[in-house]
């Protein structure tokens, strides 16, 4: 019978060899990483947290809904929320609503 241990030897030996060969010709991954940025938020208390609560509405807004009528009442409040906002995003919104309240009027929900 012939034995795999020198073969199995020969095999780790050589995807030993070939992952340093990889890694000596790809400079980026041996590179130092870049200094960490400055992550402070910048602008004013208002702004920051009208950018924060028009996050939070957009967040909301992707989340999949799994009833329509539950979908309906999320963009309902979004709406709502959005338009003190940005009002171009509400009128998204909005036309959105519409489009689903037919369909379920149209289902008979």
């Amino acid at each position: 019978m012939v034995s795999l241990r020198p073969a199995c030897f020969f095999v780790a030996v050589l995807l030993l060899l070939v992952s340093g060969w990889v890694q000596a010709q790809n400079p980026s991954r041996n590179a130092s990483p870049a200094p960490p940025r400055n992550l402070q938020p910048t602008g004013s208390p208002r702004e920051l947290a009208r950018k924060f609560a028009f996050d939070v509405i957009k967040s909301a807004v992707a989340l999949p809904q799994p009833e329509p009528g539950d979908r309906l009442r999320v963009l309902a409040t979004a709406i709502q929320l959005s338009i003190a906002l940005d009002r171009n995003y509400a009128r998204l919104l909005a036309k959105e609503g519409m489009q689903l309240e037919g369909e379920l009027v149209r289902s008979g929900q």
